[in-house]
């Protein structure tokens, strides 16, 4: 930093002083990373298995659980006839400053197979609703396969990614199941789950140019120059 904006600094009542020191200080700071907030987790979820006797409720069990996903569901063998269901919420806050991405953005991917995808230049999240669903001997599909608006799998809810500030929240329900054929030579041991993965994208707070604080300062050291020359004038 020149020493004239130090002399100046010395010169200038209180107030011009702490102005342009806070100006002085903000030229070291780099830009301040926005914040884009996701909150999401799983509510009102019930598990049960159907047995040829009937219906028995079953305690749910986490899975899997991190900052950016959750299972929660039945982890069990189940006899030949028998079925496992897992049902509840994904509930979901969502809030942005609608900055803009650095760098040439961010991509959702919209499709399993990762040919589609959605690209967004300002702060978005997106939310993938995942269940486990399978019949006799068939895997369960482990992945973030998505059921919204009568679509099963892909796409992902994606939130935001516009220019202006977001707040957002809403309830999505899922379920997930299993079935063993009754004619099955052999019990089927599984995971039976619902749960989410969530990916959000924040921006960069934008801070004025080197140029618009040198102005800045310089208008205070005229201010400071004026109000010593009064000071002296008295």
């Amino acid at each position: 930093m020149p020493r004239i904006a130090f002399t100046t600094l010395r010169n200038m009542p209180t107030l011009c002083r702490l102005l342009t020191a806070t100006c002085l200080s903000l030229l070291l700071l780099p830009p301040a990373a926005a914040m884009t907030v996701l909150s999401v987790q799983l509510s009102d979820v019930t598990c049960q298995i159907t047995r040829p006797s009937g219906v028995e409720a079953v305690s749910c069990v986490t899975l899997a659980s991190d900052s950016i996903h959750e299972l929660v569901g039945i982890a069990s063998s189940l006899l030949p006839g028998e079925t496992a269901e897992v049902n509840g919420f994904i509930d979901y806050q969502y809030s942005d400053d609608g900055l803009p991405l650095s760098g040439a953005g961010f991509f959702f991917q919209l499709n399993a197979t990762g040919t589609s995808a959605l690209h967004v230049d300002h702060e978005a999240g997106a939310l993938y609703a995942g269940s486990s669903n399978c019949t006799g001997s068939t895997a369960c599909l482990h992945s973030s396969a998505v059921t919204l608006g009568g679509n099963t799998g892909f796409p992902p809810l994606v939130l935001g990614f516009n220019d202006v500030p977001d707040q957002l929240s809403g309830r999505i329900a899922v379920s997930g199941s299993m079935s063993v054929a009754a004619n099955a030579a052999t019990p089927e041991s599984r995971d039976i789950f619902i749960g989410w993965t969530a990916i959000r994208v924040s921006g960069v707070t934008p801070i004025p140019e080197p140029e618009t604080y040198a102005l800045m300062l310089a208008g205070l050291g005229a201010m400071g120059f004026v109000a010593k020359r009064r000071k002296a004038a008295n």
